[in-house]
């Protein structure tokens, strides 16, 4: 019964960031094409300003992640 609701409330692995492990809110794709949430890409930026995947340069503007997007904003 725990591990039911446990399984409940915790989102789908497909939900969460590569990187942190959270729940997305806005899914923008690496150049490596893992999906991590904009927050995440935005530390990114600011830092290393690298993909963690495969060492290539951000995009100033990443693209949307529409797909998933659509998957986590449903009702």
């Amino acid at each position: 019964e725990r591990s039911a609701a446990r399984t409940l409330s915790s989102p789908p692995e497909s939900l969460k960031d590569a990187l942190t492990d959270t729940l997305m809110k806005e899914p923008v794709v690496l150049p490596s094409g893992q999906t991590i949430d904009i927050t995440s890409y935005r530390q990114l930026q600011s830092t290393s300003n690298i993909d963690p995947y495969n060492r290539a340069p951000l995009q100033q503007s990443p693209p949307r992640n529409e797909e998933l997007q659509k998957r986590i904003t449903r009702p």
